[in-house]
């Protein structure tokens, strides 16, 4: 059920783009211009990934990512990549439905400040 599959990326213009079917590797390169680098986070309901080399490159702030992932001590640049978790082989997973419900109340601009483990009203910055 690769149509099924939902996974998200998170632009620093502030927009979240969600997209259908199980993305490959190079579907991930694209999407954060280059090589891929799992962000570090203490979800466990999604996988993120960044551009490796997006700071040394110059690349601009992504706060919504840098807020939804409740990184401490850091921020994201360039646009961001959200999967669901990794399965028992390592694959990424479709985001859960509690994941895209946080990421559409990114999309909207309800929640550009709000951590995705903190929910509504609250982070955990």
């Amino acid at each position: 059920m690769a149509d099924s599959f939902q996974w998200a990326i998170i632009r620093t213009d502030e927009r979240v783009d969600f997209r259908r079917g199980k993305p490959s590797l190079k579907d991930l390169q694209d999407a954060v211009d280059g090589w891929i680098e799992a962000v570090p986070h203490r979800h466990p309901d999604f996988s993120a990934f960044c551009n490796e080399e997006g700071k040394i490159n110059g690349l601009p702030l992504n706060s919504v990512a840098t807020n939804f992932t409740g990184i401490h001590g850091d921020v994201l640049v360039g646009d961001v990549v959200i999967t669901g978790p990794p399965d028992e082989e390592g694959e990424n997973t479709s985001l859960p439905d509690n994941v895209i419900d946080r990421l559409s109340a990114c999309a909207t601009g309800t929640a550009l400040l709000e951590c995705a483990l903190c929910g509504p009203g609250r982070s955990c910055r």
